[in-house]
């Protein structure tokens, strides 16, 4: 159980990092 919340956690993260990524160019290109 804990080795699957772990996996969970790690995709979780890169996930939001991805989205991030993608996000804050998106973000920044509209508000400038």
């Amino acid at each position: 159980m804990n080795f699957l919340y772990q996996i969970i956690n790690v995709v979780y993260k890169k996930s939001k990092s991805v989205l991030l990524d993608v996000l804050i160019p998106l973000y920044q290109r509209y508000m400038l």
